[in-house]
């Protein structure tokens, strides 16, 4: 008889300690928060306390901005300054002057070209005219255009068949930064045909010969031996840019129809 009650109270006991404990673990639940839950988190964290800016008010009670942040991401790219128009005759002493001589207030400098014969012709005279940028775009240049003349009077030099050369050195450092795209580093002298100003549009007039030229990028100017003829019949003369550099290609696309493409099926990348 003891040993059934033994039993019965044992069996009471072990139930009503699983009750317990049940309990106890249902109430520790709901009261702690799940980990991971934001409102939690957001109950333990210390509250902050929003304090309003002080603007800068100056002597005058005008409010302005931070001096330090004045024009802070933004940047603004440097103007071209086109050299005006303008014309200037230079002495060169049938070759025997200086390697280069000023021409006037241009940013042009001429000197005697490197004769290749002993019987080549030497100017003691040339002429400068730079026509601007407006007259560049006008013969469908984007650069600026100039001319050098014969201004020399000896009758053998005006009435030969083939001009006489120069070295012409040309400064583009006031518009160097006009165009992006590595502009000034393909810029080069270029030879156009006399009527590219009056008449632009004829297919003769828009005939482009590129000149041997040397672009000194450092010094931003570029050099190259010209013909100085005389009068009408001297060609223009125009700094451009090469369609390509040092950076790639400027040329326009082939659009041909034989272009093809893909797309990839697991990365979608465009080709």
């Amino acid at each position: 008889m003891r040993s059934t009650r033994r039993h019965h109270v044992h069996r009471w006991a072990k139930h009503l300690a699983a009750a317990v404990s049940a309990a106890l673990t249902l109430t520790l639940l709901q009261a702690a928060p799940a980990l991971g839950d934001d409102d939690a988190r957001e109950q333990r964290r210390p509250k902050t306390q929003d304090v309003p800016s002080t603007p800068v008010v100056e002597e005058g009670g005008e409010v302005t901005p931070l001096k330090h942040l004045a024009g802070y991401g933004s940047s603004r790219a440097p103007k071209a300054s086109w050299p005006k128009p303008g014309s200037a005759t230079v002495a060169l002493d049938g070759g025997r002057a200086p390697r280069s001589i000023k021409a006037g207030g241009l940013p042009v400098r001429i000197a005697a070209a490197h004769a290749r014969s002993a019987r080549a012709a030497t100017l003691a005279r040339a002429t400068v005219d730079v026509l601007g940028h407006d007259a560049a775009r006008k013969a469908g240049i984007d650069g600026l255009l100039l001319k050098v003349t014969n201004a020399d009077t000896r009758t053998s030099l005006t009435t030969a068949a083939a001009p006489a050369k120069v070295s012409v050195e040309v400064e583009y450092a006031s518009f160097a930064q006009a165009y992006g795209g590595d502009w000034a580093q393909r810029l080069r002298l270029v030879q156009l045909p006399a009527c590219a100003l009056t008449t632009p549009k004829a297919a003769a007039c828009q005939t482009v010969t590129p000149l041997a030229t040397g672009n000194d990028v450092r010094a931003q100017k570029l050099t190259a031996d010209v013909p100085a003829a005389v009068g009408t019949k001297a060609p223009l003369l125009a700094v451009s840019a090469a369609p390509s550099g040092g950076s790639g290609s400027y040329t326009a696309t082939s659009l041909a129809p034989s272009a093809s493409w893909q797309v990839a099926a697991q990365t979608g990348s465009f080709t």
